[in-house]
């Protein structure tokens, strides 16, 4: 039996994302360094960062509306496939968010690997909501007898329990994280960095990231530190800010690709969420020395929040438990330990996904 071939691909809707698609690049990276060819179909040409040189883009033809829409796209991506020397000549395949896993699923089985990460899944493992059954239901017929990539433990026992599965086709792979990089990145200059004490939030102005308890936690925490919320801020939740009060205490920075000097300037940041996968903003703040406070949401604050920094991990959609984590760490700020976040060093990643490639041959 010949040696595997060194070639990853990699299938998403687009790179006009954030989290999941700035972790493929990531996967792509530490791949490339290892010798492997990287080759990223996507169903778009939506952007919002410029795609490395090591990755080799692919983006489908356009597909007309209609019918057989899903059908069409489909025989296009297997015939792309097929261009690129068929899915034989990949040893690592693996398909990355719902519209395109919905297209993977119905190509002829051939070794793909989903990573499950995204919002659409963690909401349906938080509870037996009536109203998500019809979901469910779609969710398990799509995913329930594939390889499956989680980004956190905790995300894998709930995909387990909720696909009736014991068996090794589901695994847990942190996000892999380059600390000395982050590190570095940190240390550059940024002229919109406060001049004045600051706690930070990072993330877009979506429903699950809970803007609305966020503003009500700081007003309600009195601290002296203005509120920094770095992203695209929507009118929804400027709307918010005014209606609080908050119009001198709330600055509003537009997110750029290295957040980093403004993380590690702030006292501390914030998480509100009440879902998410693996929420990298927390250990990307650890990495360079800001203390966080989270809410316990299904997935992953509980896997990141380790020694002292337990303390600040608090209840879901509990404002005055925010605020009270909120003065807590102002007051005293935990004492960080590098060996508590290693496991999410991009050194594992390699040996992580080419084991688990291994144990599904």
């Amino acid at each position: 039996m010949g040696e595997a071939p060194k070639r990853a691909l990699f299938v998403l809707p687009h790179f006009g994302g954030g989290g999941a698609e700035r972790a493929i690049t990531r996967y792509s990276k530490i791949l490339h360094d290892a010798g492997y060819e990287i080759v990223v179909i996507t169903l778009s040409d939506r952007k919002n960062f410029v795609v490395p040189d090591f990755i080799r883009h692919i983006v489908l033809p356009q597909i007309e509306s209609g019918l057989f829409q899903r059908r069409r796209r489909v025989q296009a991506l297997w015939d792309t496939i097929t261009e690129l020397g068929g899915p034989e000549s990949f040893s690592i395949k693996v398909s990355c968010l719902l519209p395109a896993d919905k297209v993977v699923a119905r190509l002829p089985e051939c070794g793909f690997i989903y990573r499950i990460a995204g919002n659409h899944f963690t909401e349906l493992l938080e509870g037996g909501r009536i109203r998500h059954l019809p979901r469910r239901r779609r969710i398990q017929r799509l995913y329930g007898d594939k390889p499956l990539l989680c980004v956190s433990s905790a995300m894998e026992e709930s995909a387990r329990r909720l696909f009736k599965r014991s068996d090794r086709q589901i695994r847990t792979i942190y996000n892999p994280f380059d600390f000395e990089a982050i590190r570095t990145l940190s240390t550059q200059p940024d002229p919109d960095i406060p001049g004045e004490d600051y706690i930070i939030h990072v993330g877009r102005s979506a429903e699950p990231k809970r803007h609305d308890i966020l503003l009500r936690a700081y007003k309600a925490s009195g601290v002296d530190r203005k509120l920094v919320l770095l992203g695209k801020v929507k009118d929804h939740v400027r709307d918010d800010i005014r209606a609080l009060g908050l119009e001198n205490d709330v600055i509003c920075i537009p997110y750029r690709d290295n957040p980093y000097p403004l993380i590690r300037g702030a006292d501390a940041l914030i998480l509100s969420s009440d879902r998410e996968g693996l929420p990298g903003v927390l250990i990307e703040a650890l990495i360079v020395g800001t203390s966080v406070v989270s809410t316990d949401c299904p997935f992953g604050p509980s896997e990141i929040l380790q020694g002292e920094q337990r303390a600040f991990l608090v209840p879901n959609k509990d404002i005055d438990a925010l605020a009270n984590g909120i003065r807590q760490i102002i007051a005293e700020p935990p004492h960080l330990r590098g060996d508590e976040i290693a496991k999410f060093r991009d050194d594992r990643f390699l040996t992580e996904i080419v084991s688990f490639v291994g144990d599904l041959s």
